[in-house]
């Protein structure tokens, strides 16, 4: 089969380079993903417990660049797919300004969906972090500045299940 040649121009200019955007915003991503979790880390570690923890997991990082990169590539086949089917000859030959005359309802539906994921997520955020807030400031019903926790592991053989719980009740005793 054999394309126009505003077609071919543009299967071989955007196609490719729509993955590789794709790719890069991911990988932007992740580089902020790893910068947030630094300064995290270091300003919460005086108030969070096991904030040496945290980490950016490795799974999640491959997820999320394989998403970036499928992305690319719907987004980067859509407007050819459309262009292929409204023909970009005529409409280049008639003075029409883009190859949206024939299916503008797929770009409203993009951008309506665009604007709905992206109000969910701020609205999300912003009740995340109000929650965090609330949690912050609860009682605890307790002085955690004098408390000290400790783990002791009794080995099995000296003290049996029972003399475990009256190690523990003897030393909470005390």
């Amino acid at each position: 089969m054999r394309w126009e040649p505003a077609v071919e121009d543009s299967v071989a200019n955007c196609l490719p380079r729509a993955p590789q955007i794709a790719l890069l915003g991911g990988v932007a991503g992740t580089g902020l993903a790893y910068l947030a979790v630094a300064v995290l880390k270091q300003s919460l570690s005086t108030f969070l417990p096991r904030s040496s923890e945290i980490g950016v997991d490795g799974v999640v990082l491959l997820f999320a660049l394989v998403v970036s990169l499928v992305t690319g590539l719907l987004f980067g086949i859509a407007p050819l797919h459309q262009a292929l089917k409204s023909g970009v000859g005529a409409s280049l030959k008639e003075g029409g300004r883009g190859t949206t005359a024939g299916r503008p309802n797929l770009r409203r539906v993009l951008v309506v969906t665009e604007v709905a994921m992206a109000t969910m997520l701020v609205i999300g955020a912003a009740l995340l972090i109000q929650s965090f807030a609330r949690l912050q400031k609860t009682e605890l019903g307790f002085q955690p500045d004098h408390v000290l926790t400790a783990r002791i592991s009794l080995p099995g053989a000296k003290y049996p299940p029972a003399g475990q719980v009256a190690f523990s009740n003897g030393c909470s005793n005390s």
